[in-house]
């Protein structure tokens, strides 16, 4: 939507269904795109320390 198209229209129309969601979307994704870098990072550096850890105690 352009910003003429949002300006004309009456506030009735803004709030429909299909904005909500549309909405409720783009929130979601921000969410995904903003916990995926932790979730890539998370287990991997506390699994290698684990490993180095048990390859320390058997030498």
């Amino acid at each position: 939507m352009t910003m003429k198209s949002i300006k004309e229209r009456e506030v009735e129309q803004l709030a429909t269904t299909y904005v909500t969601v549309q909405e409720l979307l783009y929130a979601l994704q921000f969410v995904v795109f903003q916990v995926t870098p932790a979730i890539q990072e998370g287990p991997y550096p506390r699994r290698q320390s684990i490993l180095s850890r048990k390859k320390r105690l058997l030498i």
